[in-house]
Parts: C-alpha cells; structure tokens; sequence
C-alpha cells in the first residue's frame, strides 16, 4: 500500500472518528457496552444487563455473541454476583444452527448463590437461539431473590440478537 493511500485512509478515520463520536461506554478490557437496567420489582436486588456493542468476531460460517449482567444491592450498589453468555452458532446463508451455549458466573458475595441452566434451540430453520437463566438465591434461606435471562439469536446469515428479561 503507497504512502498516499495510507494517509488518505488514516484521514478518512480521523475524520469519521470525530463525526461519529462513540457513546457507549469503554469495559476495563477495552470492550464497549451499553448498560441496561432492569426493574426486578424487588425492593432490594438490582439488575443490570451489558450489551456489547463491539462487532463480534466472525468468518463466514460461525459467529459469536456474548452479553453479561450483574445482581447488585440497590442499598448501596454492591455487587452480588455476575453472569456472562455467550451462544455461538453456525450459518451458511441459508441454514442457521446454535452449536453451544455457555454460562459464565463470578464474584458471587458470600451468602448468595446463582445457579444457572443453559439451552440451545432451533426456533426455525433460519433462526437459532442460545439461552442462559440465572437464578440468583439468599443461602440462609434457600429462597430465590432474583433472576435474568439472556437470549441471544442467530439469523442465517449470521446476524445476531439479543433479549433480556429480569424477574417476571
């Protein structure tokens, strides 16, 4: 590539960069999301949902997705647990086909649980879902406090979702 065309393309960057400002927000490993609060209902436990609004990485005929969130406290907004899924599918422009579904769960404060259950489905032959429930319990009494649901889905030509939902 000739110089020419390197800084023609470097300003072209430069000039889109400050045309179209980037609003969301920057994770501490450089990924950017968009928070989404949801109302629990519950007086006390919190929901946020973070969606990625990077591009997934993808070739062809696979893709990936992944969404996270965290139970908090509304008191004082500590951080109860949080959950991450990731559903990854396969496409070829006219079939799509969730291969896996995985769930994530870490720093869960001492005295909850989460408990999780992950699921795959082909809603259509065009259409795939990966689905991550996270349950989320008070251990002195075995009750639930609250629960999310993440749904990610997959067109076939790799195009993907994603629906959230707190306690119902």
């Amino acid at each position: 590539m000739g110089i020419k065309r390197l800084l023609s393309f470097a300003l072209v960057v430069l000039v889109l960069g400050t045309v179209f400002p980037i609003t969301s927000f920057a994770a501490s490993n450089g990924d950017q999301y968009e928070v989404i609060v949801i109302d629990t209902g519950d007086s006390e436990v919190g929901l946020e949902i973070y969606e990625s609004t990077m591009p997934a990485p993808c070739s062809y005929s696979t893709t990936s997705k992944s969404h996270s969130g965290r139970f908090y406290l509304k008191s004082d907004n500590s951080t109860l647990a949080r959950f991450k899924l990731t559903g990854k599918f396969s496409y070829d422009g006219t079939l799509c086909n969730a291969t896996n579904s995985t769930a994530s769960i870490w720093e869960v404060a001492d005295g909850w649980e989460v408990d999780e259950v992950t699921s795959t489905s082909q809603v259509s032959p065009t259409l795939a879902k990966a689905v991550g429930e996270f349950y989320l319990y008070y251990e002195a009494t075995s009750s639930l406090s609250s629960s999310a649901t993440i749904t990610i889905s997959c067109t076939h030509t790799g195009k993907t979702s994603a629906e959230f939902n707190g306690d119902e």
